[in-house]
């Protein structure tokens, strides 16, 4: 009977032994890989965790560090394993999120011990000032005073004009005297007509188009979050604002 006994707590502990290193092999899997894995069954206990951002802007090259809260912090360890659905746009090099390429993606934290998660929605735009004015034959200037949320254009944000997606002027800071302003030239590659008027394209016997739609876009670098305007032109070939007379723009 006593040898029975200790055969039984061997075998016993060999149980014990192989559920740790069965354990310890996922820890150390799921800190190694990047894939996507889903865990069964209801295995959200104790803290849930709460990423600091869930929604993003950045532009391609930028980085940001996800930093995430448990509750209650009774966490022990509180280590975070993260992924990104599309490592094209944004990836995670040592922890820290890499803008790569123009698209979106969702990032996702997971609390390693407690193995709940929380998503980040992320947006990556190209670099703003990039324009080549030598295609554009057409162009127009805003003399503008600019505010966010009540408040003066803050040092670091960017300002852009935009037809759709593409990028036609990227917000310049002059100084008139005492005068402070943005100054926005604006590209074209159709002849402007008035307001209210259809543009035509430099082609001959073309169809007219269209007047071309000016949206303004601010980028804050230091909170990485970016502004689309209600405050609209129409490519016109005129200067709208005056160092004396500004045009307002608000984001």
């Amino acid at each position: 009977m006593k040898i029975m006994g200790i055969r039984v707590n061997m075998k016993r502990r060999l149980i014990n032994l192989s559920f740790i290193i069965c354990h310890l092999a996922f820890s150390a899997a799921l800190c190694a890989c990047g894939d996507l894995f889903e865990f069964e069954g209801n295995t959200t206990v104790g803290s849930k965790i709460t990423l600091d951002r869930h929604s993003l802007y950045l532009m391609a090259g930028d980085t940001y560090q996800l930093k995430a809260t448990f509750d209650p912090d009774t966490v022990r360890n509180k280590a975070i394993f993260w992924m990104s659905n599309n490592v094209s746009v944004a990836r995670f090099e040592d922890g820290v999120l890499v803008a790569v390429g123009e698209g979106e993606t969702t990032v996702t934290g997971i609390s390693i011990e407690q193995q709940t998660t929380d998503t980040c929605h992320v947006v990556v735009g190209y670099e703003w000032g990039q324009i080549d004015p030598m295609r554009y034959p057409f162009d127009m200037v805003v003399y503008a005073d600019i505010t966010v949320d009540g408040q003066p254009l803050k040092e670091g944000m960017e300002v852009a004009a935009f037809v759709g997606s593409q990028i036609r002027g990227y917000g310049v800071q002059r100084k008139f005297l005492t005068v402070e302003c943005t100054e926005l030239r604006i590209y074209s590659q159709l002849k402007p007509y008035g307001p209210n008027e259809n543009q035509y394209p430099l082609e001959t016997n073309t169809e007219p188009l269209s007047p071309e739609k000016i949206v303004f876009r601010a980028y804050d670098r230091a909170n990485h979050t970016m502004y689309e305007s209600s405050d609209t032109l129409i490519f016109d070939g005129e200067t709208h604002g005056h160092p004396s007379n500004l045009y307002k723009i608000s984001f």
